[in-house]
């Protein structure tokens, strides 16, 4: 069954899956660090990072596989 929030993938995005299913403790991400110096308002901060999740559907999708084959699936924010 297709979940409603789901797309295909493209034929790049199914290599990526298959090298991450076969070699499962390499890391297929992107990282990112910021050197804040000061004081940090920590509610402001996550208040923050939670509005971009919410906004940036990109970086809430996930890969599913059943029998409808390989999907993209966007996760709902908390």
């Amino acid at each position: 069954m297709i979940a409603s929030r789901s797309f295909g993938v493209s034929t790049a995005q199914k290599e990526l899956w298959l090298a991450q299913k076969f070699m499962p403790d390499l890391p297929n991400h992107s990282l990112v660090v910021s050197d804040v110096r000061g004081a940090v308002d920590v509610p402001a901060m996550e208040a923050t990072l939670r509005r971009v999740l919410d906004e940036t559907e990109v970086l809430r999708v996930g890969f599913r596989e059943d029998a409808d084959g390989l999907r993209q699936v966007v996760s709902d924010t908390v």
